[in-house]
């Protein structure tokens, strides 16, 4: 590998630093979490690093101690991620060009932080004159992705390995920092009002379903609500 890529790679991994300190706290809460619903550290470890997604994470351990069947917990999972079909619609055009083996482990590494700051990168070097072939950097999204993914689970495993020694963690403000994160992301993506009623529309949508359906339900309905919105504003302004 070139040392363009390993300069890029560091980029990455350097961008994605703040993310990483707010993913320690989080996966330590999941891991010490799923140790006290009866999940070895083992098991988080294989958990987290192959279903790389919090919130559907949180949800399988605490859906694990009431032992549901086994397609409740797969199909919650699913509902939780179901954001990420839209996720991966939105840098697929940057990968077509990639071999299989690359574009698979770049939607194998995604979550919403890697792919938040993949599009901040790929709108700055477009802003630069790139164009949408040249836009997407590989190793740079290896780099952002890598990162998180390693402390994710190294963290997840510490969690769980640590169990209720950590004592409760919710009691030092850790869960803050999901959404810290989320709104941290918000702010730096925000493109305008007008370009951000498909993510108002969805936010709402998940919001007033909250109400009455679980959250995975609510993130689904979220979502197409967000989806159909956009196919008609866009088939509208296709038509001016």
């Amino acid at each position: 590998m070139t040392k363009t890529f390993w300069r890029e790679y560091r980029r990455g991994a350097a961008g994605a630093v703040p993310m990483m300190l707010g993913f320690i706290p989080i996966s330590l809460i999941l891991g010490a979490t799923g140790s006290q619903a009866g999940v070895s550290p083992l098991t988080m470890s294989l958990m987290t690093g192959i279903n790389f997604a919090g919130g559907s994470e949180f949800a399988a351990v605490a859906l694990w101690s009431a032992v549901p069947p086994f397609f409740v917990v797969m199909l919650t999972t699913w509902l939780i991620n179901s954001r990420h079909i839209m996720l991966s619609a939105a840098l697929t055009p940057y990968v077509m060009e990639l071999p299989l083996r690359r574009a698979l482990l770049v939607f194998f590494i995604m979550c919403d932080e890697t792919w938040a700051l993949a599009m901040q990168d790929i709108s700055r070097r477009k802003a630069g004159g790139a164009t949408d072939a040249e836009a997407f950097s590989y190793p740079f999204y290896l780099g952002v992705g890598i990162s998180l993914w390693m402390t994710w689970v190294a963290s997840a495993f510490t969690g769980a390995a640590l169990g209720t020694g950590l004592g409760d963690l919710s009691d030092w403000g850790m869960a803050m920092a999901f959404p810290a994160i989320f709104i941290a992301i918000l702010t730096s993506m925000w493109p305008g009002f007008h370009k951000c009623m498909p993510w108002i529309v969805s936010a709402a949508a998940a919001g007033i379903s909250s109400l009455w359906l679980s959250s995975a339900w609510s993130v689904l309905i979220g979502s197409l609500a967000g989806l159909i919105f956009t196919w008609f504003t866009v088939s509208e302004d296709s038509r001016v």
